[in-house]
């Protein structure tokens, strides 16, 4: 995958969580923080210069 992809990928996830209205509840905010570190652990396997910390920085995860 390319920057490109993974910066769709925010783009994504940051629609997903405006348009269902998260952070919701404690339970929601976990599971789409789940999702979200399922994700980055993904990428990193997939490319060794996978900038973790960026994507995690780039996706909206309730104030954290």
């Amino acid at each position: 995958m390319t920057r490109k992809h993974y910066n769709e990928i925010v783009e994504i996830l940051n629609e997903f969580a405006r348009e269902t209205g998260v952070p919701g509840t404690l339970h929601q905010q976990q599971k789409f923080d789940a999702m979200v570190h399922h994700f980055a652990n993904m990428f990193a396997k997939d490319n060794p210069r996978f900038n973790r910390q960026r994507f995690l920085d780039a996706v909206d995860r309730f104030g954290e």
